[in-house]
């Protein structure tokens, strides 16, 4: 169980990820489209780790095509340290706050009186810490970049 500091620097650390993801994402759409349009509304999260707390969401309206919605879901997620969907009426993509080298699968073996040694590898290589985009059909994550929102994540669920 986590201490009551320990919840408050998680929630801010989070808040912290998804502020920086925000202002990514407002400074690409506006770099290719300068008359988007952005709104931010309060979202309740609760996590059983954590309780109830509060973050933002943040809209996107791109003249002729469906709004968009970044809502944050929560910071402990499998394989992740955060998890925002982005959802418009087309559908729902994923991004993940990666750490450095995670997902990682850990197993343990021990043999006899032998002390237990423990068995860790990456699920993807070279995997840095970051926002990413992950594409749960395939099994593949991408570092989220200008051209992964445009490509991957924008373009699908506005076309």
């Amino acid at each position: 169980m986590l201490t009551a500091p320990r919840i408050t620097e998680e929630v801010d650390g989070f808040r912290r990820r998804v502020e920086d993801l925000y202002a990514k994402v407002q400074r690409w759409i506006t770099a290719r489209r300068p008359d988007a349009e952005f709104h931010r509304t309060q979202v309740e999260l609760s996590e059983e780790a954590t309780g109830v707390y509060q973050l933002d969401s943040l809209d996107v309206a791109l003249p002729g095509l469906p709004s968009l919605r970044f809502v944050p879901r929560g910071i402990f997620m499998v394989g992740a340290h955060g998890r925002v969907d982005v959802r418009s009426r087309l559908g729902r993509e994923v991004l993940v706050w990666l750490e450095a080298g995670e997902p990682s699968l850990a197993t343990s073996e021990a043999a006899g009186d032998d002390a237990e040694r423990i068995i860790s590898r990456p699920i993807f290589r070279d995997v840095a810490e970051g926002w990413a985009w992950t594409d749960s059909k395939r099994g593949r994550v991408l570092p989220l970049a200008p051209e992964v929102l445009w490509d991957l994540v924008l373009e699908p669920l506005t076309r």
